[in-house]
């Protein structure tokens, strides 16, 4: 419920390299998503679908889930290392493709990942002459 009534970050739509390009991914803000394992799925409860003109209108009996990514309960260890990994510390693609061996595919994972980025939950890093950058705003 609380990620359905916060307000969201500012500037949540920035675009991502694409995590396979990527040298890592990490978390926009701290605290920006919660992962919960619900009913055989692995979902993330955000924010950034949130309107501001509406903060604290809808009804909480609407049913209607904004907010909120569904993803197979096999990636879920990647999910978990994307939602705590920091601008200092990335997540990478071959880490998090270990973590959720062998019940998940690499692809499945870089869907995953590339999801949580599209959504504005997560950001790239690229490689800039040597040293490790957060992707440009």
């Amino acid at each position: 419920r609380f990620q359905a009534q916060r307000l969201p970050p500012p500037d949540a739509a920035e675009q991502c390299v694409p995590v396979r390009k990527a040298a890592g991914i990490y978390v926009s803000f701290g605290g920006c998503a919660r992962l919960a394992l619900e009913d055989d799925f692995a979902m993330v409860y955000h924010p950034f679908e949130n309107q501001r003109l509406l903060h604290m209108e809808h009804d909480d009996d609407a049913g209607a889930q904004h907010g909120c990514l569904q993803f197979n309960v096999e990636v879920a260890p990647a999910l978990e290392m994307a939602l705590v990994a920091t601008p200092q510390n990335p997540l990478t693609l071959r880490d998090a493709v270990k973590a959720a061996e062998p019940d998940a595919s690499a692809e499945d994972v870089a869907s995953a990942l590339q999801t949580l980025c599209d959504a504005g939950i997560c950001k790239t890093t690229q490689t800039q002459a040597g040293t490790m950058a957060p992707s440009p705003s």
